[in-house]
């Protein structure tokens, strides 16, 4: 499974959060900050570098065994905006990055958005 955004509060169901690694809590108006790349070994974020992007402030409970990839820093708070894991048999890739149009496309969002794609598809192929 790879999904972006508010993939994360679709469902309110238990075996979701667990599947997807972690929930929602809330969110603030969207604003600069700064995304903090933190996991250069793995396949998704490995080229890329750290980068300001104009969003929404979404603030999540994540699961300790996620892999992280990114924080955001919101205000001096670093919060997990990007991580894989491992789900049973499957693989789970999940950003907060892309609440609207502009954002997907830009170039940082997409950059992680279909790498993610590749490293969650890898396993299905």
């Amino acid at each position: 499974m790879a999904t972006f955004h508010g993939g994360i509060n679709w469902f309110e169901q238990e075996r979701y959060y667990e599947m997807i690694g972690g929930f929602y809590l809330y969110d603030t108006k969207s604003e600069d900050y700064q995304i903090k790349i933190v996991n250069k070994n793995n396949v998704v974020t490995k080229e890329q570098n750290d980068f300001i992007i104009h969003s929404e402030k979404y603030f999540l409970q994540s699961d300790p065994t996620n892999d992280v990839l990114a924080f955001g820093n919101f205000s001096g708070i670093d919060m997990p905006i990007a991580w894989t894991r491992n789900y049973g048999q499957g693989r789970v890739f999940y950003t907060a990055l892309a609440h609207t149009v502009e954002e997907l496309f830009s170039e940082e969002s997409l950059e992680m958005i279909l790498n993610g794609i590749d490293w969650y598809a890898e396993k299905i192929i």
